[in-house]
Order: structure tokens, then C-alpha cells, then sequence
């Protein structure tokens, strides 16, 4: 896909996202307001695919996975968004979002079993 193409596909995506929130929220999304955030998302997907260029090979390894764990009686959930494999069997993480039941922030250690279990979880895929 040469880069006009790929302008074009951002355009349209973005149209569509953005009549999509014209819809469900017209109180916020006036016509300024969507123009500035179309304006801003295809900023952000230029940029994004730029670094995506530039990135050693890799293939896509993990997409949309939930998994719900408990650690000690803490309930946690990780939602990946993506997982890139790199050649050299390295794996990186490009999008996540965690959740968690009880307790929040027992002198950090929430982030630390989220990440904890985040890596056994990519472990498991191999």
C-alpha cells in the first residue's frame, strides 16, 4: 500500500469514527471539536505507522486475548491488544489494559503481580 493509499484508509477510518461519536455523543462532538480530533487522530496514525516502519521484522503473536487469574486472592484481568513475535523469539508488548477486584495499590504490589502474571501469560504462548 503506497502512502496515498494509506492516507486515504486514515481518512476514511477516521471519518467514521468520528460520525460514529457525532452520534452517540452529539453534545461534545461538534463540527470544531470533530474536525480537531480527526485533525489529531491522523496525526497519531502517521506517526504510529512510522514507527511501525522502522521496526526490526516481526510477526503479530497475540491480538484481543483476556485472561482472568487470581494471585493470592487478588482477581486480575489482562486484556492484550496486541503482542508482536521478533525474529529473535523477543517479544513485544504493543498494547494492554489490566483490571483488577480487591485491593488496589498494596505498596505497589498490584503492578508488580500484574506484571508478573503478564509475562507468565506470554511464557504460556511459546
Amino acid at each position: 500500500m503506497n502512502e496515498q493509499q494509506l492516507g486515504e484508509l486514515f481518512d476514511k477510518v477516521i471519518a467514521r469514527v468520528v460520525a460514529f461519536n457525532q452520534q452517540k455523543h452529539s453534545k461534545v462532538f461538534t463540527i470544531r471539536f470533530s474536525n480537531i480530533e480527526q485533525a489529531q487522530l491522523k496525526q497519531i496514525l502517521e506517526e504510529w505507522i512510522e514507527i511501525e516502519k522502522s521496526r526490526l521484522p516481526f510477526k503479530v503473536f497475540i491480538t484481543e486475548q483476556t485472561q482472568q487469574n487470581a494471585f493470592e486472592g487478588l482477581e486480575i484481568n489482562i486484556r492484550v491488544g496486541r503482542v508482536d513475535l521478533l525474529e529473535d523469539d523477543r517479544q513485544v508488548i504493543i498494547d494492554y489494559k489490566s483490571g483488577w477486584q480487591g485491593q488496589r495499590n498494596v505498596l505497589g504490589s498490584v503492578q508488580v503481580i500484574h506484571n508478573c502474571r503478564f509475562i507468565l501469560l506470554l511464557r504460556s504462548q511459546k
